[in-house]
């Protein structure tokens, strides 16, 4: 990776979830935070920042950060972010404990099974709870 992370990841706001009574528009709960990196590899173009949210070594959610610029080398950047839950059943949400900042090759890769993941998740629970969809009707 292209930065080192250097300070402690600040939680300056939680958002609990919201729900939409009609149209969509729901959003799981999200933690604004803050931080600082320093960049110490001349990165090739924008700085992307990519992280898995972790069950201790299991991965459960994923995340990024983009459109911290250009910057050079030991340039320290402090970096703005919302962190969105991962909309898996809450047994899985709540043991949500850490970030894993991550490359871009292993967010993607990672990104792509978990959201099988989570779909597996969501449709065991639909089925434990018998829930239709708007679309099963």
């Amino acid at each position: 990776m292209s930065y080192q992370l250097v300070s402690d990841i600040e939680v300056k706001k939680v958002s609990l979830p919201e729900y939409a009574l009609f149209g969509g528009g729901e959003q799981t709960a999200r933690l604004h935070v803050e931080f600082d990196i320093v960049i110490t590899q001349n990165p090739e173009s924008y700085i992307g920042l990519y992280y898995l949210i972790m069950d201790d070594d299991t991965p459960i959610g994923y995340g990024s950060c983009s459109g911290l610029g250009k910057h050079a080398v030991g340039d320290t950047v402090h970096v703005k972010d919302k962190i969105v839950a991962p909309d898996v059943p809450a047994k899985y949400a709540k043991a949500c404990n850490m970030l894993k900042f991550v490359t871009e090759y292993t967010y993607y890769s990672q990104r792509d099974a978990l959201r099988k993941q989570a779909k597996k998740w969501n449709e065991e629970l639909e089925a434990k709870y018998g829930i239709k969809k708007e679309d099963d009707k």
